[in-house]
């Protein structure tokens, strides 16, 4: 079986976003997001912060569980 017939294109946006596009001869759809945040990226002043989203949106809090938060 050969590879698949994929094609990538990047652009910047002028908001310096990143938009990777891969053109598939497949009937998919599929759109993930992702920043520059994180312990690599956090001042000292934030640090954990992503961490703590993190655990929040996998698992919940004592309010709201994570369907809740994701919807």
């Amino acid at each position: 079986m050969g590879a698949p017939d994929n094609n990538f294109f990047r652009q910047v946006l002028p908001n310096g976003m990143t938009v990777i596009f891969e053109k598939r001869q497949l009937p998919l759809v599929a759109i993930s997001a992702a920043t520059r945040f994180g312990s690599g990226y956090e001042s000292i002043k934030l640090k954990g912060m992503a961490h703590f989203i993190e655990h929040a949106v996998f698992k919940g809090t004592k309010k709201r569980n994570a369907s809740q938060i994701v919807s």
